[in-house]
């Protein structure tokens, strides 16, 4: 092999790594895209979880203040009775 067969197979080389490179880099680009979409997906469920939870705790302290309405109504209502 002579100095120009050598540099032909050399650029020959060059060009496949170079695609190989782009095609790795078009691969990281579209894991990269797949991961973005898997942590928007992920943050919109922790977002809908924490108005869920949000909603419950809301409902279950009206419930609580409802009671204490209660049994404050029923002592004022004792007092009211004793005096």
């Amino acid at each position: 092999m002579d100095a120009k067969d050598l540099q032909k197979w050399q650029q020959e080389k060059a060009r496949e790594l170079f695609d190989y490179s782009y095609k790795l880099l078009d691969a990281a680009k579209e894991l990269s895209e797949h991961h973005i979409a898997e942590m928007e997906w992920g943050m919109k469920n922790a977002l809908d979880s924490a108005k869920s939870a949000a909603k419950n705790d809301l409902a279950k302290l009206k419930a609580l203040q409802e009671e204490a309405d209660k049994q404050c109504n029923c002592l004022s209502k004792e007092s009211e009775v004793s005096a």
